[in-house]
C-alpha cells in the first residue's frame, strides 16, 4: 500500500514538472533553452564516450570470458578422463628410443622364457600409417605344441603392445612338434 502512494506521488510530480516545462516553452520560446540544452547534450555525450562506452566494452569482454570459462568448466572433467585414458594407452606403447630393437628383444626374451630357439628371424620392417609407425617382424619356430602355445600367450601378454598379426601352423618332421610361422607387430607414436 505504501508503494502505491509513492508511485502516485512520483507520477504527480512528473505531471507538474512537465506542465511547468510546457508553460515555460509557450511563454519564453525555444531560444531560451538553447544554451542549457547544448551544455546538457555536451555533458551527456562526454559522459557516454568517456564513462559508459569503455565500461560497456569491458563488460562485454568480461561476459565473453565468463562464458568461455563456463564452457571450459563443463568439459574439463571429460577432458581429464580422456587425457587419463590416452596416457594409460600410451603406457602400453613401447619406448621410441629402442624402435629398431624392440621386437627382436621381445622375441628373444619370450623364446628364452619358454625354452624355444627360433629357426629363423627376419629383420623388422617399419611402415608409417595415420600418425603412427608400425613395426612388423616375423620368425619361425619348431617346438612342442604346448611350448608354442605358451610362447604365443606370452607374446600377447607383454607389458607393451605386441600384437600377433599372423600365425601359420603346420606339422613338423619331429613327432609331437609343430612349425609356426609367426608375424608380430607393435606401434610407435610418430616422431
Amino acid at each position: 500500500m505504501a508503494n502505491k502512494f509513492k508511485i502516485e506521488g512520483i507520477v504527480a510530480n512528473f505531471k507538474e514538472d512537465a506542465w511547468m516545462l510546457f508553460s515555460l516553452l509557450q511563454e519564453k520560446g525555444v531560444g531560451f533553452f538553447k544554451v542549457p540544452l547544448l551544455v546538457g547534450l555536451g555533458a551527456l555525450f562526454f559522459s557516454y564516450s568517456v564513462i559508459y562506452k569503455p565500461l560497456g566494452s569491458t563488460r562485454k569482454s568480461k561476459t565473453r570470458l565468463i562464458a568461455s570459462l563456463n564452457t571450459q568448466s563443463k568439459y574439463a572433467s571429460d577432458f581429464l578422463q580422456k587425457k587419463q585414458a590416452v596416457e594409460a594407452l600410451s603406457q602400453k606403447l613401447p619406448n621410441i628410443d629402442k624402435k629398431n630393437e624392440f621386437l627382436t628383444n621381445t622375441i628373444e626374451l619370450v623364446c628364452k622364457q619358454t625354452g624355444i630357439i627360433p629357426d629363423s628371424t627376419s629383420p623388422a620392417s617399419e611402415a608409417d600409417e595415420a600418425g603412427v609407425t608400425t613395426v612388423t617382424q616375423s620368425f619361425t619356430i619348431n617346438a612342442p605344441f604346448k611350448s608354442a602355445a605358451e610362447l604365443l600367450t606370452r607374446l600377447e601378454n607383454q607389458e607393451h603392445l605386441v600384437a600377433l598379426t599372423s600365425v601359420n601352423i603346420r606339422r613338423s618332421e619331429v613327432v609331437g612338434n609343430v612349425v609356426m610361422d609367426i608375424v608380430v607387430m607393435t606401434v610407435f607414436p610418430k616422431t
